[in-house]
């Protein structure tokens, strides 16, 4: 939390057992909840199974494209019909 909070990237470290794909998964779902940005690994076939866990899901992509709004000229710029929907609604 600090390293959001000054601006850092927080980066996990290794899940050290290679063959339990599923505690792989569970451990980096935590992680990513908590606010990390990344998680290392330890061996190849971590790799994978470690990007589709931070992947957006194709609903996050949609809520994403309707919540877009543009910046023009180094300056916000509120289109209309932007719709923002906050995490809190």
């Amino acid at each position: 939390m600090a390293a959001k909070a000054a601006g850092i990237q927080a980066l996990d470290t290794i899940y050290p057992n290679i063959e339990d794909n599923e505690g792989l998964i569970e451990e980096t779902k935590k992680i990513i909840a908590l606010g990390f940005d990344g998680k290392g690994a330890i061996h190849p076939g971590q790799i994978e199974i470690i990007h589709e866990c931070f992947m957006p899901s194709p609903e996050e992509i949609e809520e994403a494209k309707k919540n877009y709004c543009s910046y023009r000229g180094g300056k916000k710029s509120w289109h209309r019909g932007c719709n923002i929907k906050w995490q809190n609604d």
